[in-house]
């Protein structure tokens, strides 16, 4: 859509009137509104801001997801809606109603046209809103129609009638008539009241331009008068006031003719009456508008003067509001009429007023120039008529001088003015042609002299504690005289004398001459005390020089003649004053100057350092001449020692660092003494207690003498670049800021390519760190340098390795690598590496931080031009350090030798060299393209690395080892991008070609080399097979004793590994001879090596699957010799014995794992079952004083194997379960693990036996010493770090895990065994420090609690721990499990000692968290166990014997209960147990029920029994249960049926207790007594003899006891 879319012409026919600004308004008609806008349209009718915003924002919607144009009949409701809607109280709604107008113009289009002159009135008005968001809006849909000038030009000329119609309807509504008082505050009446007004004006007075002279008089006219309009200057509201001055003024400067016949209104409006009344905010508007009407009708003033006129509006100054209301004020009053009769009288009282306001606390000091300003204007105005008088101007302009100089309350209505305007009120003085002014205006000055001079005389003495205040003071009012004077004397000829007083200036000068002359003899008698005077003397000299030039003054100041003068002077308060003084005349003055210096300096350097630091820096500061300070040799050796004294560790003053800057800035020191100075500060800089750690003396060198570090910029780049890295974040950012300075002065990237080539080739504590190396490298780099300057020296890099390749490699690394063998044959070593070798911070060498920075750098640049050698030794060096890490060794390429976490750290770090190492190598083996088609001669990078890594490898040496290595690494990242090469038999033919396939030392690592690099892929190789078989046949020539027989073996096992088990290309009767070969050495086993040992082992375990059928005596021997091997470790070397122990046990987990094995292996396994299970136990206790990756090989392959030893071997020897306690505290967790799995089968089986001999011989059961000395041994926590704590230290894992074997002894123990393993615990106080340890680590006693939920601890988790599974997490959340599970372990077997414990506890806190913690997770858990106990006893009751019952017991697990009950006579005699929710911890309640058989004390005490029996037996609910049964049958034994009544329990819940002593039967008391009476006889029911002892008891028992 076109924006506008209403053509190139005008704006047609339009409709007649606007509509109403009424409330009063009638509704539309929405008969023809389409349904949609029907709803919104009537919401808008409504009161509520919010309904009406609603309506709207749903109009806006309806409109534009309407695919048609809106309907005219929208249009017409809408032109009667938005004349109200556009002046809303609501500024939402206000917004709302142009945005749904530019909606509508949008859909209309052209159709609009018609409809628009009802619309423009609101929409221009709104334009003028006073809020912005409403005015945008409505500025939007005129951005809209109007796209250009042309158009708005047009626009504005085609609608001034209506616009001047909507004003004059606008002028004459009411506050009363735009709201409805019922429903609308005043406050919210008077601002759409005023907002409407404010609008309307604004509208006319931007179309007043576009009106011609004889356009729309009527319409104007009427406007204007408008009653209405001219109060609106009184209004309250500042936007309507300014909106009213504003129209007036565009009236008066567009059409002042028709405003003519209403100026006696405008006078009275303008003139007359505003500026009595509150213009805040609208007074300038208020004087444009006085200009206005001034220029046209100067007249409207009146015969009253205009200055008494504006004084009330004068008087309160801006109000807070801008300079410009002093600028126009100053426009206003430039024109006003002067001829009124009183204009000069109240001249005098509206400067007055004029001052109130400029000084007014309301006034903005911004505002002060341009007040002052207008008020001296109006002061010359004032008196360019007529002279004025003396009074006027002492009245009227001298105070302003008075308060410049010395501020008081009695002049402060004339504050902040300043020199420019003191020139200009003294310019207004008509000195020269008034006698009466000249000589008033004298007098003025040499008052002014006479006070100051006054002042100073009076001064206060040191003494005093106002002294330095007022000293102050009066500095200051002299530097404001003499300001003044230099006002006054610029541009005076220099020969003037200044005499006399024929001009202002003379009298000045004069004046201050005489100032001067005071100021110099007080210094002079008070012994240069006063520095107020010194001041003085030092504004005139720097302001004034001319006038003092003049007198004799400086040789008066500095007396050459009195040395104590100047003894006095050098330490007083007036040297910094009076130093420029001198300083200001040394040019005119050379020869007395140079004296003065040297008598200043001497007297200062003979208060010596740092005494003397303030008063030398106060002479250099001055500056000191260049000349004269560099002859003095005692000054230059003085400021030296303050530079040293700048420079140092400790802070200096304030004052020596003054001074040296001083002494630079103005070339005080010689050249040569600041050339040693930064050659010390670059030397020393970070060594500790020299110098400053924050650079300021080197900063300030550098920044002003660059050129002194030349010769050693590089070292001190380098060493600030290394404080950058070491020290805190506050120096870093200093040492930063200084080496940036060099950087830009000496050029970034030549200093870096320096740094980086020192930086690589040494290796120091202080060295910079690689990440800065590349970090930079790089910048320089992308900077264009070429890639081969930032390289590290190769032949450096290559020396410097050397150092590590001939130490001869450790053998275990046999075990971790696929290499396998190979490592034994690197026997031509010169020796292990050097404890000497140079290392960084980080413990890399030279080679390594070669390696990490090389590869670091390769891994965004193109390795087309790389040098092969240097790829070369980046893979060399990185299978090394692969090795290294492999070991741990402590002096490799990095140092091992550290702390847990900075070993930790710096294995990551090798890692991460290594992955990037992987990376480097990937690239080299994806740029090879060619190899996937089996063409293996060509010229790229891998191929030419191939070469020479083949080349290298030729020899038994260690280099060779890694050469072959990285060409195993290179073969593997060929395989893995490109796939074996097609087809394969260009193998054989590139092996042919090569020679390597046979087992000399010139090929032998070669060989391994390809055969472990392409592995599989070389099953099918014709090659790889003859060599297999040729080496199988040459083992059965082999000797132990021959160098050979290894080359063979390691070779031979290695091919092994290239064919799938029992599928090897060899005849099994050729297999069978070497397996009788091996076994025939083994008998031998004093002259193999150990290394020819592990690889006998790995190859009978290789050709094992292939020989299994295969009878003979080779399974015993082999079976035998690795147990030979077993007990030989233990006298071994430990980086010897792992290599032939583990490939010894995986021969004989192999051979036990046969599916089919032959009779011969079965008997051989069988006969040395418990050997081997003691062998391997012995195993577990071999020393952990090397642990590396291959000793947690074995140790993890050796716990395997142990946890298969049969149950029986380890309860048969109790040696050996004597030996695992000792193994729990091993070092090795594996080992632990181990230790605690044979322990946790074996034991429960132990104490078995025990428990059954100790209850059989009455003996006191106990728990196995070495257990309780196990747990007795509580580790301290103190000694751990957080960190330290969080990896699960192995002490603390074994003594937990030894509380775990004590609650596996309680699980199958019988109760009278706990109960005896109890007092054990209880008497020795061990779980006391297993729940402070518990809680400790667990977070209670912080009041922090571990959230078992959140760290997903379950049910399970908390009833059981597999300590398998449990390795599978962090070593923190295992310690945690075990701990969780050890606590559920302590409730249920030992919750008296647990409550015990919990009742003696101190700290609330850790209470408080426990209290929770049971609540939540532990307390259902061991409730229902208590209840499932409950249940399992019930059930498995013994049968009651003939005379008994069965107690009857109900489980109530909702109300936490047991009830239990035992029948009676068809009446059960119950009890209720209650569990608590903190059950162990809370005790269980006893209720009785129902008593039966037995009186009310008996009963409670049964029940107190039973609640006893639960609390004192560990809480056990069934030993209670089993208690009260016991007190019943107890009870009731003997007892038998009365014979009265045939029951045994009476209606009074007694048993029979009344004995015949004739027939021994017993009766109820109650029976016998219904007895007597019914009978009327006191006999015997059963033998009719005579009862005669009832008593009255009885009788009254017969009422109902």
């Amino acid at each position: 859509m076109k924006k506008g879319g209403f053509g190139s012409g005008g704006f047609g026919a339009f409709s007649s009137s606007t509509a109403s600004l009424s409330y009063v308004a009638p509704p539309p008609d929405l008969s023809n509104v389409p349904q949609d806008f029907i709803v919104p349209f009537k919401n808008l009718l409504k009161r509520d801001s919010t309904t009406k915003s609603k309506a709207l924002e749903e109009i806006i919607a309806c409109v534009k997801k309407s695919d048609q144009p809106v309907d005219d009949s929208v249009i017409d409701v809408w032109a009667q809606l938005y004349p109200r809607a556009a002046i809303d109280n609501n500024r939402r709604v206000r917004e709302l109603s142009h945005n749904l107008l530019l909606e509508l113009v949008k859909s209309a289009k052209k159709r609009i046209e018609k409809t628009l002159p009802k619309l423009v009135g609101p929409w221009v008005a709104g334009t003028f809103d006073k809020d912005k968001g409403v005015a945008r809006a409505a500025l939007q849909v005129s951005a809209h129609i109007l796209d250009s000038d042309q158009k708005k030009a047009k626009f504005w000329i085609a609608f001034q009638g209506k616009f001047l119609e909507y004003a004059n309807e606008a002028i004459r509504e009411t506050a009363d008539s735009l709201s409805d008082e019922r429903t609308t505050s005043k406050e919210d009446m008077e601002a759409k009241y005023y907002r409407v007004l404010g609008s309307s004006m604004a509208m006319i007075q931007h179309l007043l331009p576009t009106i011609k002279d004889d356009q729309y008089p009527d319409e104007l006219k009427r406007f204007f008068d408008a009653d209405t309009l001219w109060t609106l200057a009184a209004s309250e509201d500042t936007s309507v006031r300014r909106a009213f001055y504003q129209l007036v003024a565009s009236y008066l400067d567009n059409k002042p003719s028709l405003l003519e016949p209403k100026l006696k209104d405008v006078g009275k409006v303008l003139v007359a009456e505003s500026p009595k009344k509150d213009q805040r905010g609208s007074a300038v508007d208020l004087f444009r508008a006085l200009i206005s009407v001034t220029k046209c009708f100067p007249k409207v003033w009146g015969s009253k003067s205009p200055l008494d006129r504006l004084r009330p509006l004068v008087q309160k100054g801006s109000q807070g509001g801008s300079d410009e209301y002093w600028a126009e004020l100053d426009q206003l009053l430039a024109i006003l009429p002067t001829s009124s009769p009183d204009y000069a009288a109240n001249a005098s009282a509206f400067l007055k007023s004029m001052r109130t306001a400029i000084t007014s606390r309301e006034e903005r000091r911004q505002n002060t120039p341009s007040a002052w300003a207008c008020y001296l204007n109006t002061v010359d105005r004032i008196t360019a008529g007529s002279t004025p008088s003396p009074e006027f101007l002492q009245e009227n302009l001298y105070p302003l001088t008075r308060e410049y100089l010395h501020p008081s309350t009695e002049t402060s209505a004339w504050a902040y003015a300043q020199p420019p305007h003191l020139f200009k009120a003294w310019k207004i003085v008509p000195y020269t042609t008034s006698e009466e002014v000249r000589t008033s205006a004298k007098e003025e000055w040499q008052k002014l002299g006479d006070d100051f001079a006054t002042g100073l005389s009076n001064s206060l003495p040191e003494v005093d504690p106002d002294y330095e205040k007022s000293q102050l003071e009066l500095a200051a009012q002299g530097e404001r005289w003499f300001t003044l004077v230099q006002g006054f004397l610029r541009g005076a000829p220099s020969q003037q004398s200044f005499d006399g007083d024929a001009d202002l200036p003379s009298v000045v000068a004069s004046t201050s001459s005489k100032l001067l002359e005071s100021a110099q003899d007080l210094l002079s008698r008070r012994n240069y005390k006063p520095f107020c005077a010194a001041a003085v003397l030092k504004a005139a000299f720097t302001k004034a020089p001319g006038l003092c030039s003049k007198t004799d003054l400086i040789n008066k100041v500095f007396p050459l003649d009195d040395q104590e003068a100047f003894d006095k002077l050098v330490v007083s308060r007036s040297l910094p004053y009076l130093a420029p003084c001198l300083a200001a005349v040394t040019q005119d003055q050379p020869d007395f100057s140079e004296k003065v210096w040297a008598k200043l300096i001497d007297a200062a350097l003979s208060r010596g350092f740092p005494s003397g630091a303030p008063i030398v820096k106060e002479l250099v500061s001055v500056p000191l001449p260049q000349a004269v300070a560099q002859k003095s040799e005692s000054l230059q050796s003085f400021i030296v020692e303050a530079w040293q004294d700048f420079a140092k560790e400790e802070p200096s003053s304030t004052v020596v660092e003054q001074l040296c800057r001083a002494s630079i800035s103005h070339a005080i020191v010689d050249d040569n003494a600041l050339q040693s100075l930064a050659s010390s500060f670059a030397q020393d800089i970070g060594v500790s207690g020299k110098y400053d750690p924050e650079f300021k003396a080197l900063d300030l060198l550098l920044r002003n003498k660059s050129a002194l570090f030349t010769d050693a910029p590089v070292d001190l780049f380098t060493k600030l670049l290394s404080l950058e890295e070491t020290a805190d974040s506050e120096r870093t950012m200093k040492a930063a800021a200084t080496r940036s300075l060099i950087q830009k002065q000496y050029g970034g990237n030549k200093l870096w390519l320096e740094v980086i080539r020192r930086s690589l080739a040494d290796a120091e504590p202080s060295s910079l760190d690689i990440g800065t190396l590349v970090r930079h490298a790089k910048e320089i780099l992308s900077s264009g340098v070429p890639l081969a300057d930032i390289l590290p020296s190769a032949k450096m890099w290559n020396t410097e390795l050397y150092s590590f390749l001939r130490d001869t490699p450790d053998p275990s690394l046999s075990i971790t690598s696929s290499f396998g063998g190979a490592y034994f044959l690197a026997t031509e070593g010169e020796g292990s590496t050097p404890t000497t070798l140079k290392r960084d911070r980080q413990g890399r060498s030279i080679p390594a931080r070669m390696a990490v920075y090389t590869t670091q750098l390769l891994t965004d640049v193109d390795l087309e031009n790389l040098p092969v050698d240097l790829l070369e030794l980046i893979f060399l060096t990185a299978v090394l350090a692969n090795d290294d890490l492999t070991v741990m060794k402590e002096n490799g390429l990095w140092s091992l030798r550290a702390a847990e976490d900075t070993r930790t750290e710096r294995s990551d770090e090798i890692q991460s060299f290594l992955d990037l190492g992987t990376a480097l190598l990937a690239r080299v083996a994806g740029a090879s393209a060619a190899w996937k088609d089996g063409d293996l001669n060509g010229n790229s990078l891998a191929e030419t690395l191939i070469q020479s890594l083949l080349q290298q490898a030729v020899d038994l040496s260690s280099r060779a080892l890694y050469a072959s290595k990285v060409l195993t690494e290179l073969f593997q990242a060929l395989v893995s991008v490109h796939g074996y090469p097609v087809p394969g038999a260009k193998f054989d033919e590139w092996f042919t070609k090569l020679g390597i396939m046979k087992a000399t030392p010139q090929t032998i690592f070669a060989a391994i080399a390809f055969l472990t690099g392409f592995d599989e892929g070389l099953a099918s190789s014709r090659a790889v097979a003859n060599l297999y078989n040729r080496l199988v046949s040459d083992i059965v020539g082999c000797f132990p004793s021959s160098p050979k027989t290894l080359y063979n073996v390691v070779l031979l096992n290695i091919c092994l590994s290239v064919y799938p088990p029992a599928k090897t290309p060899v005849e099994q009767r050729k297999l069978v001879f070497a397996l009788k070969q091996f076994t025939t050495w083994v008998q031998t086993s004093d002259e193999m090596t150990f290394g020819l040992t592990a690889e006998v082992c790995k190859g009978i375990h290789r050709i094992l699957p292939n020989v299994a059928q295969v009878y003979g005596p080779y399974w015993r021997e082999a079976v035998d010799y690795c147990l030979l091997l077993w007990e030989k470790a233990r006298n071994d070397t430990p980086q010897r014995w792992p290599a032939y122990v583990l490939p010894s046990i995986r021969l004989i987990s192999a051979m036990e794992a046969l599916e089919d094995p032959n009779d011969d292996l079965v008997e051989a396994l069988e006969e040395t079952a418990l050997d081997r299970s003691k062998a391997l136990i012995r195993l577990l206790e071999l020393p952990h004083d090397v642990v590396n990756t291959a000793r947690q090989i074995l140790d993890e392959t050796l716990c395997r194997v142990v946890q298969k030893i049969p149950l029986k071997h380890l309860t048969s020897e109790k040696d050996l379960l004597t030996n695992l306690y000792g193994l729990l505290s091993s070092c090795s967790r594996d080992v632990q693990t181990a230790a605690f799995g044979l322990l946790h089968r074996a034991l429960p089986a132990q104490q078995e036996e025990e428990v059954l001999e100790t209850l059989l011989e009455e003996k006191v059961a106990k728990l196995p010493d070495e257990l309780l000395s196990l747990i007795q041994s509580v580790p301290a926590l103190e000694k751990y770090t957080d960190e330290e704590l969080a990896g699960f230290p192995v002490d603390i894992r074994s003594y937990l895990l030894g509380w775990h074997l004590v609650f596996d002894a309680y699980n199958q123990a019988p109760l009278q065994v706990r109960k005896q393993y109890t007092e054990s615990l209880k008497a020795d106080n061990s779980l006391n420090a297993l729940l402070e340890l518990m809680f400790d680590v667990l977070g209670h006693s912080t009041g922090q609690a571990l959230n078992l939920d959140k760290n997903t601890f379950s049910v399970d988790h908390i009833r059981s721990y597999d300590v398998s599974q449990s390795e599978e997490g962090t070593p923190e959340r295992d310690m945690q499990w075990l701990l969780v599970h050890l606590f559920y372990l302590s409730l249920k077997f030992l919750p008296g000692l647990v409550k015990s414990w919990y009742l003696d506890l101190r700290s609330k806190q850790t209470k408080i968290a426990l209290d929770s913690w049971m609540a939540k997770y532990y307390a259902p858990l061991l409730i229902s166990d208590a209840l499932d106990e409950v249940n399992d006893w019930a059930s498995s009751q013994e049968a009651p014997q003939e005379d008994e019952k069965e107690l009857r017991v109900r489980v109530n697990r909702t109300a936490k209960e047991v009830s239990a009950g035992y029948e009676i006579d068809e009446e059960f005699a119950s009890i209720a147990i209650k569990i608590p929710a903190g059950y162990p911890l809370e005790s269980v309640e006893v209720i009785g029920e129902n008593r039966v058989a037995v009186n009310e004390k008996k009963w409670q005490s049964w029940v107190r029994a039973t609640q006893g029996v639960i609390t004192f037996a560990n809480g056990s609910i069934t030993d209670g249960l089993a208690a009260f049964r016991r007190n019943i049958i107890g009870a009731l034994k003997g007892h038998t049926e009365c014979p009265i009544c045939y029951a045994v329990v009476s209606a009074d819940k007694k048993l029979p207790d009344k004995r015949c002593g004739t027939c021994n039967n017993l009766f109820h008391r109650l029976c016998l007594y219904k007895w007597f009476q019914n009978s009327n006889k006191n006999t015997c029911p059963l033998c009719r003899n005579p009862i005669d002892y009832l008593g009255s008891s009885t009788r009254r028992g017969g009422g109902g006891d």
